[in-house]
């Protein structure tokens, strides 16, 4: 019987250091691994992308000069991590950002029209993301971890108006009510994180997206789309 007890005893012993060793981790750690919160940054560019250069089919109306410039904006958010493996794991949150650029010379041609008329148009949108993406992470040792997430993000507009000026005069118009429920991302971000303990850790990754619906679907309107590139910085608490 003493025999059988000491066995048991090396057995489990033996088992208790292999797991140690081996990839998976402890009961404990597992519980805190599998929700994680986090607030981020986001500064980034930003500018848009026009679908095409001609609106109102009735008159025909051709945007002579597609010329835009971007502008850098500062967006940010809360995360939400769930764990499916020690490799894998879902990312989620909800971020807020704005877009705003600016056609410095827009001319537009009518069908009719002998002369092109001028104007600037600044543009600017404030928007809520829903993010959904899949973390693939590899162990670096030392606390380092690799991320590479794909994945789609779906936004509601707060707000988009636009700045007319022509001649010396100035003009805002609010195109909300031609706007859509919801929006279409593809997002990129690849970068690590951090994490020194087992709860805390910091995380920085390159960002990429594009929205992939126009803002405005309706043939009146100039048909354009978003894009912005930047950094996303954030710390994080894993339970």
């Amino acid at each position: 019987m003493k025999k059988l007890v000491v066995i048991l005893a090396l057995c489990s012993l033996g088992q208790a250091f292999a797991q140690k060793d081996s990839d998976y981790y402890t009961d404990s750690d597992v519980r805190k691994r599998i929700i994680g919160l986090g607030v981020h940054v986001n500064p980034f560019y930003n500018n848009s992308r026009l679908l095409t250069n001609t609106f109102n089919p009735g008159q025909l109306v051709t945007l002579i000069d597609q010329s835009t410039e971007g502008s850098w904006k500062m967006g940010g958010g809360l995360d939400l991590y769930i764990s499916l493996t020690s490799r894998f794991e879902i990312v989620s949150g909800v971020n807020f950002g704005q877009a705003e650029f600016s056609y410095p010379t827009l001319l537009f041609q009518g069908m009719n029209d002998t002369a092109a008329l001028a104007y600037s148009l600044n543009e600017m949108v404030d928007y809520v993301n829903i993010p959904l993406g899949i973390s693939f992470k590899s162990d670096l040792d030392n606390g380092w971890w690799l991320e590479v997430i794909p994945g789609l993000e779906f936004s509601r507009l707060l707000r988009y108006e636009g700045d007319f000026v022509r001649g010396g005069n100035a003009e805002t118009e609010d195109f909300m009510p031609q706007t859509q429920d919801l929006y279409t991302w593809v997002s990129f971000q690849l970068g690590g994180t951090f994490r020194p303990f087992d709860t805390w850790g910091y995380s920085v990754r390159f960002q990429g997206r594009y929205m992939l619906n126009s803002l405005i679907q309706q043939d009146v309107y100039l048909r354009e789309t978003l894009y912005n590139i930047g950094l996303n910085a954030g710390i994080q608490y894993r339970f």
